[in-house]
């Protein structure tokens, strides 16, 4: 993530997302943290929605890094 209009832009297509029950960034860390329901979605759809959001994306066990 570039700035925090992208931080936004990834959290506002996350928010859309059935299962996710927080999204948050830090642009300084380049991340996204996500809290979902796994009975709902998984780690694949989390990324799908990222990538439909424009950025590439990778999990570490802290949040997706973002690039």
């Amino acid at each position: 993530m570039d700035c925090a209009t992208c931080g936004l832009a990834i959290e506002k297509k996350l928010r859309k997302v059935d299962g996710i029950e927080r999204v948050g960034s830090a642009i300084m860390l380049d991340k996204v943290f996500v809290d979902y329901d796994e009975s709902k979605l998984g780690v694949n759809e989390i990324k799908k929605a990222i990538k439909e959001a424009g950025y590439a994306n990778y999990v570490t066990g802290d949040g997706y890094q973002m690039r």
